[in-house]
């Protein structure tokens, strides 16, 4: 039988002869491969030489061991191939096998940091249109180079960084592994994640991956509609029912699904100090995290605090309840809690069940612009806002309400004074605000200029006007169509709906002043 084998020189292990019965591949052939499974050769190709021994273990430049295992020579390179050892001189192949072109390597790394660099600017601008991000949220998830991949999983809804966030432990069952996802919000931008087990886990918010993250409280429930900031569409299948005594402290707030959170008091243990607004120390949304979603690890731990924070003073709630009835509940949303009147609809201060609109947060016995008095004593019960974003807006709105300077039947008009104290350069109007029927009598100082006069009652054709030392007669116009209330909505007043009607008629209220019965007022205008 004709022998067709082609004897490859040696061995470098034990010098005996190879035998083969393929042709030896060529040169780009056997580069391919190498490359592939060598990828630090990417840019450095190797010989020919060199592919054949990593393939073959074949050294074919070693010392040529002739038959009789006795003679050793050293080749010497070949003259097309000065810079290694000549593929013939070192290696046997056929005479028929066809000589091969060396590849160019100058081309090849052309062609490939071209490549590479078009695929690096394509990821960095898929990477930089993912989302908007601030400086530190840069910083900290430029996790070791990999910012691509976490601004990708942050965006995701099937993706979790795996990330240790300082939190506030005050109120918390849960010690396990911590992951973090953006939310659909601006604010309370960033979810937080502490497992008790991967279905039991402890909910946060935070704005900022660098900031610590905050407790959640519920306005009204105990937070089932939290599961939303972890993608659930479903609320929480079981929650910590211990969430009566969780401590007072500030976190994020809301009232209901869908709804955006915002920053503010949260639990406040039992009674006076009490908020209303829940939080529980761990929850259960059917929900396992991460189950099967994909995981991205964050940078190394930070340190996590153990300390409770230092509670601000709550303030007490300012009405008690009237058995488990709190009066004004149908236009200021007042409930019983622990037999205080809270307020839950927007408008109204949640403790004090008084008025807040732009800039205007009113409140009870503190220093008004106007002081009311009655008979020469001035008036122990006085509602009052100052909005200092307006102290510089003109016109200067000064609205002055009250219930009634006397109670007359049938109906008649008694004298009520204000005296305006102070000057300003800028305009002003005065709304003057009463049910019963008032004449009034207003004392304006030389050089301040009255721009309008709107008087609001019930009693529109029995109540009058009279403007003293003034330059010149400002317009006046009376109305019984606008709302209208003394401060305290609690009687069936309309003190807010007041506030957004004169806002939208004169521009923003400068200071409100407000009690039940008064015949004198004396204003300060001006800074």
């Amino acid at each position: 039988m004709e022998n067709n084998s082609t004897t490859r020189p040696h061995d470098s292990e034990n010098g005996s002869p190879i035998s083969y019965s393929d042709p030896p591949p060529t040169y780009e052939e056997l580069c391919t491969v190498y490359a592939v499974t060598n990828p630090h050769t990417l840019f450095h190709p190797p010989s020919y030489n060199e592919v054949v021994y990593g393939k073959y273990g074949i050294n074919p430049c070693s010392a040529v061991v002739n038959s009789d295992n006795n003679t050793n020579s050293r080749q010497t390179p070949s003259a097309d191939r000065p810079n290694r050892p000549g593929v013939r001189d070192c290696l046997q192949v056929p005479e028929n096998r066809p000589r091969t072109t060396t590849i160019n390597r100058t081309k090849i790394c052309i062609l490939v940091t071209v490549g590479l660099s078009v695929l690096g600017i394509i990821i960095l601008i898929v990477t930089l249109t993912m989302g908007n991000y601030n400086l530190d949220d840069y910083v900290i998830e430029d996790f070791y180079h990999k910012q691509g991949k976490v601004a990708s999983c942050l965006n995701s809804t099937d993706c979790w960084v795996k990330y240790n966030f300082l939190f506030e432990d005050n109120w918390n069952d849960c010690h396990g592994d911590q992951y973090v996802k953006k939310t659909t919000y601006k604010v309370g931008k960033y979810v937080g994640v502490i497992l008790c087990s991967p279905n039991r886990y402890k909910l946060f918010l935070s704005d900022s991956l660098t900031d610590r993250f905050l407790n959640i409280g519920d306005r009204k429930g105990s937070g089932e509609d939290h599961c939303e900031f972890i993608g659930s569409r479903k609320n929480a299948i079981s929650i910590d029912n211990n969430f009566w005594h969780s401590p007072g402290t500030i976190g994020y707030i809301r009232s209901r699904r869908g709804k955006t959170p915002s920053k503010g008091r949260i639990g406040g243990g039992t009674g006076a100090t009490w908020t209303g607004n829940y939080y529980g120390k761990w929850i259960e949304c059917g929900v396992s995290i991460p189950g099967n979603s994909r995981v991205v690890t964050g940078p190394g731990a930070q340190e996590r605090t153990t300390e409770p924070p230092i509670e601000e003073p709550m303030p007490k709630p300012a009405n008690r309840c009237i058995g488990s009835y709190c009066p004004g509940s149908y236009e200021t949303g007042a409930k019983c809690v622990h037999g205080y009147c809270v307020c839950s609809l927007p408008g109204y201060n949640y403790l004090t069940c008084l008025p807040e609109h732009d800039g205007c947060s009113i409140e009870r016995n503190k220093e008004p612009r106007a002081v009311p008095s009655f008979r020469g004593e001035r008036r122990s019960s006085v509602y009052s806002c100052i909005n200092e974003d307006s102290l510089t807006l003109s016109p200067e709105v000064h609205v002055l309400s009250c219930y009634e300077n006397i109670n007359r039947r049938p109906p008649r008009a008694a004298v009520t004074v204000v005296d305006i104290q102070g000057n300003t350069s800028r305009p002003v109007v005065l709304v003057l605000s009463t049910y019963e029927p008032v004449a009034w009598r207003i004392n304006v100082p030389v050089g301040l200029t009255i721009q309008k006069i709107q008087i609001i009652t019930y009693y529109v054709a029995q109540s009058s006007v009279t403007v003293v030392n003034s330059g010149s007669k400002p317009p006046v116009e009376k109305s019984s169509d606008i709302s209208s209330g003394y401060g305290s909505d609690d009687g069936g007043g309309q003190t807010l709906k007041m506030l957004k009607e004169v806002k939208s008629l004169f521009g923003h209220v400068t200071s409100f002043s407000g009690t039940y019965k008064v015949d004198h007022w004396s204003l300060k205008v001006g800074s």
